[in-house]
């Protein structure tokens, strides 16, 4: 017997609809599999995600030229020219990851759905909605404080750099348009992956949960009353969750790795830079201007770590406990052996003995309380480590 997680919801409005159309706007359509009618409307958004490929692909082949045209020759620090880089190459990378993706992600969401349906602790509407006015609040915000503090000079070399001094800027106008497409195309992937992650991650530990409220219930009826039709159920409902973990963490654990390590090194970044405005030259004192900028990029940085290290590791935190009450009920179908089957007993071993799920990172490191302090220690460690290299060097000089 096996619990159906595509079919048993299928009348049920889909609750991640707002979150997938508004990913869809920046070339992703994780939207139902369902086919397609052959309509000007189905033409269209069939069309659409290919148009925003080409600006995509545009966006990576420019900041691969500006940095061999600009970045790689001047004399700004290995630390200023990567803190622009590798944002961009890890912007680009989700993208094309979540594009080989996207049918995979679509059935996880799906399944995820159907599975707190059955449980009956759906997500609820205020939280969906919380995390889709995330996915465009964050960028949105992130454009605000490029634009606001600086000066029409400031702009204009902005401007100018990003333009690969190619044209005469005379005005803020043409930066707020740059600025605008930088941080949609930098930051709102970016954050689909961490609110989708971020709940998935509450949906599976409220599915977890209900399991273990379920299993109390059953240890206590299991002296008294033994149904196999229940008992069934309940190892098929306990295959589905551990299913549905297995392909979260096969398909999210690699944009996840690329999330946290951005948001890793724009913690990095904050700490160094805290120190680095101390040394600015008159030559370079926009970037005072513009430090209000780098400081939302850390804080947003720390919070999505934060958010997202504490949601997967509520998962373990639930799988644990979980696994604590099937050990419970394994020991009462021991006792009551006369009852219940060997062959039930031999499900409930095999599945007590598989260890407690841990989400993970690529592998890299795996989702646990005490990842989160060791984490931003490290991010403490070498943010000191290059401070003090870089106040040596100022001082040599």
């Amino acid at each position: 017997m096996k619990v159906n997680t595509s079919t048993s919801s299928n009348n049920v409005k889909d609750p991640f609809l707002i979150i997938k159309k508004i990913v869809f706007l920046f070339g992703v359509d994780i939207r139902t599999n369902a086919r397609r009618l052959n309509t000007w409307n189905s033409k269209l958004c069939s069309l659409y995600p290919k148009c925003v490929a080409l600006l995509w692909i545009y966006f990576i082949l420019q900041s691969i030229v500006m940095f061999i045209s600009s970045d790689m020759w001047s004399r700004e620090s290995i630390t200023g020219k990567a803190s622009r880089k590798i944002n961009d190459i890890i912007a680009f990378s989700i993208w094309v990851i979540l594009i080989a993706r996207r049918k995979i992600l679509c059935r996880l969401l799906k399944d995820v759905h159907t599975l707190g349906f059955d449980s009956n602790v759906p997500l609820k509407k205020h939280i969906l909605n919380i995390g889709a006015v995330t996915i465009f609040a964050v960028p949105l915000t992130a454009w605000m404080f490029k634009i606001l503090p600086l000066q029409v000079s400031d702009c204009e070399l902005l401007a100018r750099y990003f333009l690969i001094r190619a044209f005469n800027v005379e005005s803020c106008t043409t930066w707020y348009i740059i600025a605008l497409f930088l941080s949609f195309f930098l930051l709102t992937l970016r954050t689909f992956v961490a609110v989708i992650y971020i709940l998935i991650c509450i949906a599976l530990r409220r599915v977890l949960i209900a399991q273990t409220v379920a299993k109390s219930e059953m240890v206590k009826n299991l002296g008294v009353r033994f149904d196999p039709i229940s008992f069934q159920y309940h190892l098929a409902k306990s295959e589905s969750v551990i299913e549905v973990l297995r392909l979260f963490e096969k398909t999210m654990s690699f944009p996840i790795f690329l999330t946290e390590i951005s948001d890793l090194f724009e913690m990095f970044l904050g700490f160094t830079w805290l120190d680095s405005r101390n040394h600015l030259t008159d030559e370079h004192s926009w970037l005072t201007r513009y430090a209000i900028s780098t400081c939302f990029s850390s804080l947003r940085a720390f919070l999505f770590f934060l958010c997202i290290s504490l949601a997967a590791s509520g998962v373990h935190d639930a799988s644990k406990k979980c696994k604590e009450a099937h050990e419970t009920i394994l020991k009462g179908a021991l006792i009551s052996k006369s009852t219940v089957s060997n062959r039930d007993i031999l499900q409930l071993l095999i599945m007590y003995q598989s260890p407690t799920f841990k989400l993970s990172a690529l592998g890299f490191f795996y989702f646990t309380k005490g990842f989160i302090l060791s984490a931003i220690g490290s991010v403490l460690t070498y943010s000191l480590l290059i401070i003090q290299i870089d106040s040596s060097s100022i001082a040599r000089h």
